[in-house]
């Protein structure tokens, strides 16, 4: 035969939820965070890669463009 179950004062129990609750919530918040940060990183590379690409079109054009002007 088991043991009756301990009861649980009400307030224990309510902490013990707020608890849970809160880890939950700072996962959440640590995950979105990441994400951020990964957004930002990337397009913080795309623009390099823009402005790199844009810079390489306007040395390509150069010629073409003195030539018309």
């Amino acid at each position: 035969m088991q043991p009756p179950p301990r009861k649980v004062k009400p307030a224990q129990e309510v902490k013990l939820r707020f608890l849970e609750q809160l880890n939950i919530l700072q996962t959440r918040q640590q995950r979105e965070a990441d994400l951020l940060e990964d957004i930002r990183s990337y397009s913080k590379q795309r623009a390099a890669i823009e402005r790199e690409y844009g810079q390489a079109l306007q040395k390509l054009a150069g010629p073409f463009l003195k030539r018309e002007g």
